[in-house]
Order: C-alpha cells, then structure tokens, then sequence
C-alpha cells in the first residue's frame, strides 16, 4: 500500500508531504497504481522546481517507494496550485482503485 502524508500548518496550507511503499496492484514494472502515484509526485517535484521560486528539501529512497518533499518557509500560490492539483489527481487514483492500494493521511504540524 502506498501511504501519503499530507503536511499542513495551522492556516491549512502546504508545507510537504511523504511517500511511502508500493501499491502492490500488479508485478513490478506492470503497477499501472504506482506508475500513477509516482508520475504525479515527480511531476510535482519537477513543476516547482522549474515553475516556482520556492526551496524545497527533498529526500527520496527508491528501493522502499520513499519521497519526502518539505517546502522551505511555505510555498507560494504557485506551489499551492500545483500541490492542489497533484492532490486532487492521487486522490482520484485512489478512488478508482480503492484504499486498499492508496492511504492518505493530512497532518497539521507547526
């Protein structure tokens, strides 16, 4: 199962999110659940690198599914907007596929 953390602060807005595992709805190289997950992300990753002025940490651990992005001092309405919409694209993943193969879980953190 691919579970997703979602970091807000205390206003409701972004501030990263951590992914971890595998979907496990296929064999490897044919999980069309994770191929999904992980093009959003990196997608994600990649347009607020480029779109964006906002600094990001970011960690990631192939062999476990790991990615873990933390915006540095909040991000910008840009980076919402790309956030918002990476979300709202895992989320119909998961409602095609059901929470047995995708859990997200937000999180308020200061």
């Amino acid at each position: 199962m691919i579970k997703i953390k979602v970091f807000k602060n205390k206003c409701g807005k972004y501030i990263g999110f951590h992914s971890s595992g595998h979907a496990l709805y296929a064999d490897y190289g044919n999980d069309i659940v994770c191929a999904s997950v992980s093009v959003l992300m990196i997608n994600l990753i990649n347009s607020i690198e480029v779109l964006t002025e906002d600094r990001f940490k970011l960690e990631i651990h192939e062999e476990g599914g790991d990615l873990k992005l933390m915006l540095n001092n909040g991000c910008s309405g840009k980076s919402l907007l790309l956030l918002d919409s990476c979300m709202l694209g895992i989320r119909s993943v998961a409602d095609e596929y059901g929470d047995k193969y995708i859990k997200i879980i937000t999180k308020e953190v200061e």
